[in-house]
């Protein structure tokens, strides 16, 4: 008891609750239908339709109750785009979420659990059910132009609780018609290489995709004319808007282990990656953030963490193919590496780093040409780092074999036939920076044979 109410705390300054507010609370069948009743009561005219959604305590039954009346969803569509053009977008975002949760906790949940906390198992749906949620999900975003691509695809990720999230991204980023038309066509018409500074036709072709696949739901009154949002011309089409949140999305399936879903998304998508305006930088954080995962180190399952990393290093040929080592794309292409030829390959390495991270070499670069801002590292150097060691990241051996291969040229070199060394023993200042510039540009899982070599060279 408090001590300035020693009869008690008064009722008006009691503890709140901890319900969520309206907005925030889940949306369920038995409180649709209950909804749905008042809803029905009302006239048909979209002006009380959206004055009545204009209240955060029935936002989100907008979506749910248009989605359980798909007989009638046609005469919906007009209403719900009317509210939602009237909604500020953070709602309408919401809303998305809201509404995803709905279908998997309501729609694909096992008819025995009817809320996500009443049990740690969730059971997924048939592979037909998924289906049938994934085309009239379709329809949403591509039909009516009611939902954001981007956003959904985002809301089912969060998702990760949900074995069905999974096969619905399946579906949408992989299975589906409409995206995979889509991705198909964008890939034959803005392919080999384009360069969106000089490429004079890019606006007009850009402009014919988005009349033939336009999607972006349209913030207009349900009875006037349409009108387009204003977005900048590299996002104005729904392929290039999904590359930039498909890194996040790959993210979370590596989290949870999904690499067969990891391969078919690499297959269908890294053909187009290289229009992204920062492909090799983002490849780099993803591998250098989950270098570790199981997905990648487990080699027991059907499809091994090697061939999803050799995957991954067949999309960075496929984006810097005239950059890349001969020697790492015949590892690729062979899937394995002999003790020789590894050693040749990092003496490679190496030598080519230290041409780029010596005093004398930077300064030669920084007077030969200035920055270049429009390409995605202005300046050789960072794109040569990044680049080899992303390399390393995706060669088929371990973070101990990268960190010892890497330290036996601080050691002496073994000189017996057929090992024909070519960096010097003692190294030169220059190989210890390119050594060390590499080693922290890895991640933690191959500093560990470091630290123990450090401690022991210094107890030397």
């Amino acid at each position: 008891v408090s001590t300035h109410y020693p009869h008690g705390v008064p009722s008006h300054q009691a503890p709140t609750q901890t319900t969520q507010p309206p907005q925030y609370q889940a949306v369920t069948l038995e409180t649709i239908q209950a909804h749905n009743s008042i809803l029905s009561s009302l006239e048909r005219n979209v002006n009380q339709y959206s004055q009545y959604y204009q209240n955060p305590q029935y936002q989100n039954y907008l979506l749910p109750v248009m989605w359980l009346h798909q007989k009638e969803a046609a005469k919906y569509v007009t209403y719900v785009t009317y509210v939602l053009a009237t909604l500020p977008a953070m709602d309408c975002t919401r809303l998305v979420y809201s509404f995803i949760d709905f279908l998997l906790d309501e729609i694909l949940q096992v008819p025995a659990m009817s809320t996500r906390v009443s049990t740690t198992r969730r059971d997924a749906q048939p592979i037909e059910k998924i289906r049938e949620v994934g085309m009239l999900l379709s329809q949403y975003i591509f039909g009516w132009h009611l939902l954001s691509l981007e956003a959904t695809l985002l809301a089912i990720s969060d998702r990760d609780d949900d074995p069905n999230s999974f096969l619905l991204l399946e579906f949408l980023l992989v299975e589906s018609p409409e995206i995979r038309q889509r991705v198909e066509e964008f890939k034959n018409i803005m392919t080999p290489f384009i360069s969106f500074w000089t490429e004079d036709n890019f606006y007009n072709t850009n402009a014919e995709f988005n009349m033939k696949y336009d999607h972006i739901p349209q913030n207009a009154h349900p009875t006037g004319p349409k009108s387009q949002p204003l977005l900048p011309i590299y996002y104005s089409n729904s392929v290039l808007r999904l590359l930039s949140i498909l890194m996040f999305i790959m993210g979370r399936i590596i989290e949870n282990s999904k690499g067969a879903l990891l391969a078919k998304i690499i297959d269908v998508y890294s053909p187009i990656y290289v229009l992204y305006e920062m492909p090799v930088s983002q490849l780099y954080s993803l591998m250098h953030y989950y270098y570790d995962a199981p997905v990648f180190t487990d080699n027991s399952t059907e499809l091994s963490g090697a061939t999803i990393k050799r995957k991954f290093a067949q999309f960075l040929l496929h984006l810097r193919n005239s950059n890349n080592n001969s020697s790492f794309k015949m590892f690729i292409e062979k899937g394995h590496i002999d003790a020789f030829s590894l050693r040749k390959y990092f003496e490679g390495l190496i030598l080519k780093v230290e041409t780029f991270v010596s005093p004398s070499q930077i300064a030669k670069i920084a007077r030969k040409k200035p920055l270049d801002f429009f390409k995605e590292f202005p300046s050789s150097t960072k794109e040569t780092l990044i680049l080899s060691t992303l390399e390393l990241l995706l060669l088929p051996i371990t973070a101990k074999e990268i960190s010892q291969n890497l330290i036996n040229f601080l050691e002496p070199p073994d000189t017996s036939p057929p090992n024909t060394p070519t960096v010097n023993y003692p190294p030169s200042f220059d190989i210890i920076s390119s050594i060390a510039i590499l080693f922290s540009l890895l991640p933690e899982a191959c500093h560990e044979l470091l630290f123990d070599y450090s401690v022991n060279t210094i107890k030397k």
